[in-house]
């Protein structure tokens, strides 16, 4: 959560908002139905998707996965990871 965070070398594995707001409320043990929390982690949740997806400039290599895609289609989002490596993917 930290966006004070700068690396040149980047992978960032994402989630879609809804499970992310919603794991981050029962990690921290707190309500689901409260409104304010749910917005709390709304925004936390926006700027770091802001920072890492669209703003940061000081990245040499960022390799972007989402977490629905790599549960979809393990191989194509793991290849990914390789070619950021500079690893060859092999299937098997």
């Amino acid at each position: 959560m930290d966006l004070e965070v700068e690396r040149q070398q980047v992978i960032y594995l994402y989630k879609e908002p809804v499970a992310t707001i919603y794991s981050q409320i029962q990690y921290h043990e707190e309500n689901l139905d409260d409104v304010n929390r749910m917005a709390h982690w709304s925004e936390c949740y926006g700027r770091h998707l802001e920072k890492w997806l669209w703003e940061e400039s000081m990245t040499e290599q960022k390799t972007l996965v989402r977490h629905d895609r790599l549960k979809a289609d393990r191989e194509r989002e793991f290849a990914k990871v390789c070619d950021h490596f500079s690893v060859r993917f092999n299937t098997d």
